[in-house]
């Protein structure tokens, strides 16, 4: 990779993403900086609260905001941190960094539900000092940072396509499904169709490979009577 950039990436209005950033910036990366002092931080995201805004004086750290690809922010970063200590989200920022072949330091809370290994696929650790530990290992040792890559890349790859994301999806609301129809076929009553706003995943490629990414749509469900939000349909399928 040959630099020395880290870079974060997400909704930066989004309260877990700006809050796990500022903890970023004002407790690890001035210890990462104390081994590497040339490490700089690039955030890349869209409509940041105030918090990430005030973060824009601080030395080797920059905001990128509305970016139209983010993919050259990838190519000169070393290392792609989440941070994130609370909630959880859709933890999309894994899945894309192995599509763009970066190795991933996160939180517990940040990693958990994709099933990845700690020193397999990603380094997951939580506190300010190991967090910075992992991200200067990821900086200087190149060997490290490849093996973490290809693992998380091949994980991605047999794990989080738009057809296994799919399957997942319609598994769990199938049992539902024949259900309302059990129970309608005894009223004599037709099913009806209900619209569920999942935000479906949909796939994209980079450099060649499928895989997912959260979009704006609809999934018609026969039969479910519920309407629930995208965070509960990932966390179930985490």
């Amino acid at each position: 990779v040959g630099t020395k950039a880290i870079l974060f990436g997400g909704l930066l209005c989004y309260k877990p993403n700006s809050e796990g950033i500022v903890w970023f910036v004002k407790e690890v990366l001035p210890l990462i900086r104390q081994n590497e002092p040339q490490a700089r931080l690039l955030i890349v995201g869209s409509e940041p609260r105030r918090d990430i805004l005030a973060l824009q004086g601080l030395p080797n750290v920059t905001l990128h905001q509305n970016v139209p690809d983010v993919a050259p922010y990838y190519e000169q970063s070393a290392v792609v941190v989440v941070p994130i200590r609370i909630a959880g989200g859709t933890r999309v920022k894994i899945l894309e960094a192995a599509l763009y072949r970066r190795p991933v330091v996160s939180t517990t809370i940040g990693a958990e539900g994709l099933g990845l290994q700690n020193g397999r696929h990603c380094l997951v650790t939580d506190s300010p000092e190991s967090f910075a530990h992992a991200c200067v290992s990821l900086i200087r040792d190149k060997d490290l940072s490849r093996r973490l890559v290809e693992a998380n890349e091949d994980f991605v790859a047999k794990n989080y396509t738009f057809e296994k994301v799919e399957e997942k999806i319609k598994g769990l609301f199938r049992p539902k499904e024949e259900s309302a129809m059990s129970s309608t076929a005894t009223t004599s009553s037709p099913v009806t169709q209900k619209r569920f706003c999942s935000r479906p995943f949909e796939w994209f490629e980079i450099q060649g490979r499928k895989a997912y990414t959260c979009c704006s749509g609809w999934i018609d469900m026969k039969g479910i009577d519920i309407e629930k939000k995208k965070e509960d349909v990932v966390s179930r399928i985490d």
